[in-house]
């Protein structure tokens, strides 16, 4: 018994013993000086750091995008469109990441986490904190993005004012989003064709919602506000308000239309941050599919 179990160590420690001697040199002193390059990646790596500890590095990998973009190639129900100044995504693979200790590159010195654009942490590990590092990062355009469609629920589409020559009579929601290529329904080749407010993977969404108030006092009275309750769905699902998306109330005003009495408002407002696009969705009252 006493063998097998001399055997079976012996490997564990022959392994232990070859990382050690994979390690790079330790310098004297207890810290390491740190240099971060890359083009267009920014970050908050340090100068110098402790050794013989994990550092973190948080990693801010940009999205460009323009709020004025306008179509350039407008999106059927076969193709999904083309903007004049088109977004762009950057990307970072672990292969684009490159460290070096004592001027000498140690493919296993890290690891990385890549959540979204804004939050991805490159973690130098402490065995490899005991020299001077050299952090080299390279970002990389992808080749194209998403066009996702973003609809409306009924209890507001039926409201809704279409500027392209609907009939106005008996609505009175305005929808306006704060980039000029989502402003306008276009068909969206992954919803089958149908119409929707259109908006590419990973951009983010201004919109707001605000009722036209009837020039009659006696109308305005009347007026049925918005829905009590406007939630945000993606996925599949209701996303949580704080977490994928801030909502706003504003315009209070005094309803006496019976369908709806009481207080309600008149505007809303909904700011969805570009991690959180990444599939279609909608803008609708609570409980209804």
């Amino acid at each position: 018994m006493k063998k097998i179990i001399y055997l079976t160590l012996t490997p564990m420690l022959f392994a232990l013993a070859s990382c050690g001697n994979g390690l790079p040199k330790h310098k004297s002193g207890q810290f390491c000086n740190v240099t971060f390059s890359s083009e267009v990646v920014t970050n908050d790596c340090p100068t110098f750091a402790p050794m013989d500890r994990d550092l973190q590095i948080h990693l801010d990998i940009p999205y460009i995008t323009y709020a004025g973009a306008q179509w350039d190639i407008e999106p059927t129900t076969d193709v999904e469109g083309v903007l004049k100044y088109p977004n762009i995504e950057y990307t970072v693979s672990p292969d684009d990441i490159h460290v070096y200790v004592a001027n000498k590159e140690y493919p296993d010195a890290f690891t990385y986490f890549q959540q979204s654009n804004g939050f991805n942490v490159l973690t130098i590990r402490k065995e490899y904190m005991v020299n001077d590092i050299n952090i080299s990062v390279t970002a990389r355009e992808r080749d194209s993005l998403y066009l996702f469609g973003f609809e409306l629920g009924e209890e507001l589409n039926r409201r809704r004012v279409d500027y392209t020559g609907d009939d106005a009579t008996g609505k009175d929601l305005i929808v306006m989003f704060s980039r000029h290529y989502q402003n306008t329904m276009k068909p969206i080749k992954t919803l089958s064709g149908q119409e929707a407010y259109p908006v590419f993977e990973h951009d983010s969404i201004d919109v707001t919602f605000t009722l036209i108030e009837p020039k009659d006092p006696e109308e305005a009275k009347n007026q049925l506000p918005l829905p009590s309750d406007l939630r945000f769905r993606c996925n599949a699902r209701y996303t949580m308000e704080g977490d994928d998306y801030e909502r706003t109330y504003s315009q209070p005003f005094y309803s006496t239309n019976p369908k709806q009495p009481g207080m309600g408002y008149r505007e809303c407002h909904f700011h969805v941050p570009y991690k959180i696009v990444n599939d279609h969705g909608s803008f609708r009252q609570y409980g209804t599919e």
